[in-house]
């Protein structure tokens, strides 16, 4: 199964989930992996599972924080493109025939204190017809060190990626609200 791991990253912790995944990707195919601004969408040609990640920041709509005229700063500061994953998605054809599965990275707490980017990139996939086969993830990093993943979050990837690779495999969509 050839897929695609595509991730926009702030201090690293996308990154990171993105190549765990990855590994896993490897067992079963061919894999291309980085960040949104390094694969085209003609880099999807022959891609039968994708899967889509970025951070969260405390309910901030990273698009709409980093790609204003005084973004410049937040831009160097959290290495980000101005082309992010959302815009990516917009531009993403529909994929009726993609099996796919979102994460995001977040501080640790109630998600609806936190917020959670995977649920809208599970959305804007959904709209485009991919099947999604597993409910969004978020990985925690640690407090104050958002480049660190949390003790325990690397194995806890690792379990999601076979997870959702089995999933995939055998095609079973996963429907939420």
């Amino acid at each position: 199964m050839r897929t695609a791991i595509v991730y926009e990253g702030t201090h690293g912790s996308s990154a990171a989930v993105a190549r765990i995944i990855a590994a896993e990707a490897a067992v079963h195919g061919p894999v291309i992996v980085g960040e949104v601004h390094e694969i085209p969408l003609t880099e999807l040609e022959g891609v039968e599972f994708l899967v889509v990640g970025g951070p969260t920041h405390r309910w901030e709509d990273w698009a709409d924080v980093t790609r204003t005229p005084t973004s410049a700063h937040v831009l160097r500061d959290y290495h980000l493109t101005p082309d992010g994953v959302r815009n990516w998605l917009d531009h993403l054809p529909p994929r009726p025939s993609f099996c796919a599965a979102t994460f995001d990275t977040r501080e640790p707490g109630l998600r609806v204190l936190t917020g959670t980017a995977a649920l809208a990139l599970y959305r804007a996939l959904r709209r485009r017809g991919c099947h999604l086969v597993t409910r969004p993830a978020s990985f925690l990093v640690k407090p104050g060190q958002v480049s660190e993943l949390m003790d325990g979050e690397r194995d806890r990837v690792s379990a999601w990626a076979v997870q959702v690779f089995r999933r995939a495999e055998h095609h079973h969509p996963v429907h939420i609200g």
